[in-house]
């Protein structure tokens, strides 16, 4: 409820679990907002994504623990513990694990779907072998 007594709207990011959080910008409505570190790093879904994904604890530290990062910040620190290829190979799999996260984000939201962790895995996996290939690069990931 609103000061005035009427019913605050409610986030549909709210019905999928999504923690709001009211301190950040871009709100979906009045007072609730949806954080990306909440969606890409702090959600137990995409904490077990990139759990999966990442062999480096040090690599999964920096992107899933909660401080108060922004999405480029947390790229940017976990990047700089790489080095040469590896970064390249980092900039990809962040990348298509965002897109992916972002995909999984909507299916829930908007078609009552959801995939396992392994699925989106696998997905994010598959997009970097596309992405790698259409940039000419042969290296395995």
């Amino acid at each position: 409820m609103d000061g005035r007594g009427a019913e605050t709207p409610r986030s549909p990011l709210t019905s999928i679990g999504l923690k709001m959080d009211r301190t950040e910008p871009n709100q979906t409505g009045p007072g609730q907002v949806e954080t990306l570190n909440h969606l890409f790093f702090l959600c137990p879904y995409a904490k077990s994504l990139w759990n999966r994904l990442l062999r480096r604890p040090l690599l999964l530290q920096m992107l899933t623990s909660d401080y108060a990062a922004e999405l480029a910040d947390r790229w940017s620190r976990a990047r700089n513990l790489l080095s040469g290829q590896f970064k390249d190979h980092f900039d990809l799999l962040f990348t298509a694990s965002c897109w992916e996260l972002w995909n999984e984000r909507n299916k829930r939201l908007f078609e009552d779907q959801l995939k396992q962790p392994t699925f989106r895995s696998q997905n994010i996996l598959c997009t970097v072998r596309s992405w790698k290939a259409a940039l000419g690069d042969t290296d395995s990931i």
